[in-house]
């Protein structure tokens, strides 16, 4: 029998684990490898994504600050006492934003890089509404390299309002009581007190025109003898009507931003020094001043009957002016308008604006001492054709002044005496708190708002419908509020 001997494996196994190491360290090198490459990817990426959302909120925000200051604009224009309609209100709006630029670059700086935001403003065809435009914000936002556009849109209505209705053929309207002894009054009378005597007549007045009185007044409203009553039968009308006649909206304050014009001399004569114009020496007697734009004056004075013509041209301009004082004339040369912002009073011994035709405003400021107003006088045989608006100012037209356009005042009087002649196309004289008295053989074709009226002496009123609707200082419409309302739409990106 045979012995063999039988062949067993080798056990060793340390070469397996060697390799089963070295491949697993390879793997986890890829898999780190590729887990960095996608991180820095990922980084790389989200940078770039704040960057970019940051230029969006760049672009906003350049749109809602100027949101924010055309709603100031909007705020500033619907109590601008010379807009008085829709016409006015969106061509002062538009000449201030459609052609401006807004630059925003007042933020923090993006990793180094500059930050801002340009805004423009531009308008969409005019809807068929007068009173609503719409319009877009385009603001670009911009960081380094990058840029983003919003367009913000946006609404606005302009709502008219403040206006004054003045009734067809009115003469008088008086809100508490009219005295009336002898005179003529021609057009409708309106009297807003049911009280007792509210109307007296004495005297042997002549009335061609209705009188209404208000529902709730009794006949005894009118005093008046029997012989008259016989003789004149007055119509006599009750009404039920709201009459209200408000001041128009009166500036919070006169333009500050003006030029001073530089002085000027004529033969050696100081026509303009430190803001004043001199019309006082024999080379200015008759002397034209060109105002091509807008001016601020301290005084302008006259002495011995001399004359100063401001030729305007074509243009709508207006001076502010402290007083207007002396013997002298003031007139007016072009097809344009002035408009005088009087921070004290205008007394001259002579003519204003004698040739002119509905051309000169004039706003009288408030009396230093309301408790003791000021006076507005226009005497002897001066032709004064100039709108008034005076903010609390007492008015004397005497002597035989001859007026030809309106006077608005808050005061507390007006008087028009002697053979003054207030006959223009239809003059208001709208003084809805005031005592308005009309003696002698003094005339006004137009109306008279007040509060309490008296006529004697040959004094007379014909009643005609004025044209009001070209005075800057009021215009026909309702008693509503004026304003304008500024509404944000749709906020929205959009591509080059």
């Amino acid at each position: 029998m045979s012995n063999h001997k039988k062949n067993f494996p080798i056990n060793n196994e340390n070469g397996y684990t060697l390799a089963i190491v070295l491949m697993i360290l390879m793997v986890f090198s890829v898999i780190g490898v590729s887990l960095m490459a996608v991180s820095s990817t990922s980084m790389k990426l989200s940078a770039g994504e704040r960057k970019d959302q940051a230029v969006y909120y760049i672009a906003e925000s350049g749109a809602a600050l100027t949101m924010a200051e055309l709603q100031q604009l909007v705020n500033a224009l619907s109590e601008t006492a010379t807009i008085k309609s829709s016409d006015d209100f969106f061509t002062e709006f538009e000449d201030e934003v459609l052609s401006k630029t807004w630059n925003f670059d007042e933020f923090e700086k993006n990793q180094g890089e500059s930050v801002m935001a340009e805004v423009t403003v531009k308008t969409e065809e005019p809807s068929k509404d007068s009173n609503s435009r719409s319009y877009q914000i385009i603001s670009t936002g911009n960081i380094g390299e990058r840029d983003r556009i919003v367009e913000h849109s946006f609404k606005v209505t302009f709502r008219e309002g403040e206006g004054i209705s003045i009734p067809n053929n009115l003469g008088i309207y008086s809100k508490d009581k009219f005295l009336l002894t002898n005179g003529t009054v021609i057009g409708d009378i309106i009297i807003d007190s049911a009280e007792a005597k509210g109307i007296e007549v004495t005297g042997n007045p002549t009335i061609v025109g209705n009188i209404f009185i208000p529902h709730t007044a009794n006949n005894n409203v009118l005093e008046a003898e029997d012989w008259w009553i016989n003789n004149n039968n007055p119509k006599m009308i009750k009404h039920n009507q709201n009459f209200t006649f408000p001041l128009p909206v009166f500036p919070d304050s006169f333009p500050r931003e003006y030029k001073k014009m530089p002085n000027m001399q004529v033969s050696g004569h100081k026509v303009v020094d430190k803001g004043n114009i001199n019309i006082t020496h024999y080379s200015v007697a008759d002397y034209i001043m060109p105002l091509m734009e807008n001016y601020e004056f301290n005084n302008i004075i006259f002495n011995s009957n001399r004359k100063l013509t401001f030729d305007i041209g074509n243009r709508d301009v207006s001076i502010v002016v402290n007083k207007i004082e002396g013997g002298g004339h003031l007139h007016i040369k072009g097809t344009g308008t002035l408009t005088i912002y009087l921070k004290d009073n205008i007394n001259i011994g002579g003519h204003l604006n004698p040739t002119g035709d509905n051309n000169l405003f004039i706003y009288v400021g408030p009396s230093a001492n309301p408790q003791n107003p000021k006076t507005i006088v226009s005497s002897d045989y001066a032709k004064f054709n100039a709108s008034i608006y005076a903010k609390d100012a007492n008015v004397k037209l005497i002597g035989s002044a001859g007026l030809n356009g309106h006077i608005i005042t808050g005061g507390k009087s007006v008087e028009v005496t002697g053979g003054t002649s207030a006959a223009a196309n239809g003059t208001v004289v709208y003084a809805p708190e005031a005592h308005v008295e009309l003696t002698g053989s003094g005339k006004l074709l137009g109306s008279v708002i007040s509060k309490s009226l008296k006529i004697s002496g040959g004094a007379k009123i014909e009643g005609k419908d004025p044209s009001i609707n070209d005075i800057p200082f009021f215009f026909e419409g309702n008693n509503d509020s004026q304003g304008a309302e500024l509404e944000s739409l749709l906020i929205k990106e959009i591509t080059n």
